[in-house]
């Protein structure tokens, strides 16, 4: 019976990650690389035998596909997806589709032209449905089951908070974010948010609709100054958590409000004040949507949903 990567990678002491990336002509030290020829040699393989079992036809190439890279969540998921594809010895190609569908669409069509072998696609455009076939996996949005989907608990996640701040006095609680165009586990933390209120017997504030990224500080601005009696706000992203504390502290906000965010992917670039947020699992969520992916592309059974659990980070602004 032929060996498989995991043998060579037991006997040149390495990881199948980097034994993967040397038959890949990828980035392996001269030590392994030294380490894996010898144990290849010392077995007596041939490298069309592994060429075979790895199906080297492929292009070991990922693409990921996000609506604004300059966005912190998303910059921060990026990272942490190619860190993972690295150590699964895959390439990642990234691109910024700015929202423009044209793009979204080529890089779909890169997996037909075999330029990549499967697609992380996050976006803000509907489409109705993809082809059965295709390796395709996203974070939060919904595409049916065809579609793994990689999410965090966003509805248990919200309603806890919003009991939080209920516990620690607030009753008047408003609710800010951009508003999914798509089908998106994202939307649960309105519902959560929705449900709190009425559960708790609060007035709802809200300002939730299709708000363009860079947009946080004028939305945050005209909420603010529409609603001058709150006492704490949930903010369904870091940035608008931010413009929120920027523009109650610019206008002087009659009350001290209290601000929880969600993604807490921020806290190494703001750190006064240390906001309180719901904070995402980032590396937890690349490490599933990267394996999810390879799954698909060789073609084996995944979950239609797999959530990662998130934490709450009591901070400052609480």
């Amino acid at each position: 019976m032929g060996k498989t990567i995991v043998d060579i990678a037991k006997i040149a002491n390495v990881s199948k990650s980097t034994v993967s990336r040397y038959l890949n002509n990828g980035y392996v030290s001269k030590e392994a690389q030294e380490r894996i020829k010898q144990a290849i040699e010392s077995e007596n393989y041939e490298q069309n035998s592994f060429g075979r079992m790895l199906k080297l036809n492929r292009s070991f190439a990922i693409a990921l596909c996000v609506p604004m890279i300059s966005h912190p969540f998303f910059a921060k998921i990026t990272e942490e997806i190619e860190n993972c594809a690295y150590e699964f010895g895959y390439k990642l190609l990234v691109t910024d589709s700015d929202n423009n569908r044209a793009r979204e669409e080529e890089f779909i069509r890169m997996v037909y032209k075999n330029q990549v072998d499967g697609i992380i696609f996050i976006t803000h455009n509907k489409y109705e449905c993809f082809d059965s076939s295709l390796p395709i996996v996203t974070i939060d949005r919904l595409f049916g089951d065809n579609v793994p989907c990689i999410t965090s608990d966003n509805y248990n996640a919200t309603y806890n908070a919003i009991k939080y701040l209920f516990e620690k006095g607030c009753h008047n609680i408003g609710f800010i974010g951009g508003r999914p165009l798509v089908n998106s586990e994202v939307l649960e933390r309105y519902h959560a948010y929705l449900d709190a209120c009425k559960d708790f017997g609060l007035q709802t504030y809200v300002s939730y609709g299709d708000f363009r990224h860079g947009e946080e500080y004028t939305h945050s601005n005209e909420f603010l100054h529409k609603y001058t009696n709150l006492d704490a706000v949930f903010a369904t992203s870091d940035t608008f958590g931010f413009t929120i504390y920027r523009v109650a502290t610019e206008m002087k906000y009659p009350q001290q409000l209290k601000i929880i965010t969600y993604d807490g992917c921020m806290s190494d670039w703001i750190q006064n004040p240390a906001f309180t947020t719901i904070r995402q699992d980032l590396k937890s969520m690349a490490f599933k949507v990267v394996d999810t992916l390879i799954k698909r592309i060789n073609k084996k059974q995944v979950e239609s949903k797999i959530v990662v659990p998130t934490e709450f980070i009591i901070g400052e602004t609480t």
